[in-house]
């Protein structure tokens, strides 16, 4: 802050008092009558610090407070996802959490989907999707696909850029459908069938 004197020469102290007034860093300052001069105070936050309000600068005198913003870091983002079977219905949940140094989730972070890795294959997911981190610090997203496999998603969450990915696991469903590949070869009657027939077991999507 800049101090000035408007009164005789003299030497005060000024402190930097936090959002509830407890007393973050001091400076001793003399000045003439009339002059002003800049100083330096430094509050080192800590997690439980986020939030919005006033801090105060104060001398004996006077004091000057302005609004400030402490928003938590965010240290790391983790994702995971799970298995569902591929009927284009059954829908795989992808949940991403965010931590802070501490590693103590965070509510309130932006998380989006970005346009890398699998995301173009899957259905009810697209790039650009967000979602908000809730009490616990987990975002959630869902996606279905009429495809078996492994899908893998990158999610980024919006405050300092880190990223995560997570691999969901798409199964068939049930059998729907058996189609004869190869017959077995002529035979005599009371001789063993040579070479067993072939089959192909596919569900509704057509999924072996």
């Amino acid at each position: 802050p800049e101090v000035t004197n408007w009164a005789a020469d003299g030497e005060q102290t000024i402190e930097l008092l936090d959002f509830v007034d407890d007393q973050q860093d001091t400076a001793e300052v003399i000045l003439g009558s009339g002059d002003s001069t800049e100083e330096t105070l430094v509050w080192e936050t800590e997690t439980s610090d986020a939030g919005t309000s006033d801090v105060i600068v104060a001398s004996d005198d006077d004091t000057a407070s302005e609004e400030v913003t402490i928003e938590t870091g965010i240290e790391s983002i983790d994702a995971e996802a799970g298995e569902a079977i591929a009927d284009g219905e059954d829908e795989v949940e992808f949940t991403v959490t965010a931590e802070d140094g501490n590693e103590d989730s965070v509510e309130g972070i932006t998380i989006e989907v970005t346009d890398s890795e699998d995301v173009a294959d899957l259905d009810g997911i697209e790039p650009g999707d967000e979602a908000e981190t809730d009490e616990n610090g987990e975002a959630t997203f869902t996606a279905t696909s009429s495809d078996t496999g492994e899908f893998t998603v990158e999610f980024e969450e919006q405050q300092d850029q880190n990223t995560a990915t997570a691999t969901a696991t798409f199964v068939a469903g049930d059998a729907d459908s058996v189609t004869i590949l190869t017959q077995p070869t002529e035979t005599t009657a009371g001789e063993t069938i040579a070479g067993p027939p072939e089959v192909e077991v596919t569900d509704a999507e057509d999924n072996p």
